[in-house]
């Protein structure tokens, strides 16, 4: 029996899986976890008939039921508005930790340095141009 051998990257992976090959030979298993996410919270939902409609319409086109629709958006969505808070907490403490330094020249500054010294402040500081 032919050994087959690993795709080299995903795409070849997918379009392998894509065409209908036997990929059980290029998993490995022994690594496969089963995700449990807690405990289930059933939750209802009111909307819009129009809305149901079209959500019904993008299911149907993809082969999926409603739910796991509906779930997969809310995990990304959920998953989206995590990762803009978690960049907004690291500017802000970026923005705490840095350390602004001053100097008052002796001459007067020619107008690129005075354009160069006003872009380096933070905007907090930007009073007026130079």
């Amino acid at each position: 029996m032919k050994k087959k051998t690993l795709a080299k990257n995903s795409k070849e992976f997918d379009r392998r899986f894509d065409s209908g090959e036997d990929i059980h030979d290029l998993i490995d298993m022994s690594r496969a976890a089963v995700l449990r996410h807690g405990k289930k919270v059933r939750i209802t939902l009111d909307t819009a008939e129009s809305l149901v409609k079209d959500i019904d319409e993008i299911r149907k086109r993809i082969g999926v039921d409603r739910g796991a629709l509906i779930k997969v958006w809310l995990h990304e969505k959920v998953k989206q508005e995590k990762s803009v808070k978690s960049q907004k907490r690291q500017e802000k403490i970026r923005s705490r930790s840095s350390i602004h330094i001053f100097f008052l020249p002796t001459a007067p500054l020619a107008s690129e340095d005075r354009k160069c010294i006003y872009a380096c402040l933070p905007p907090s500081l930007r009073l007026h141009r130079c």
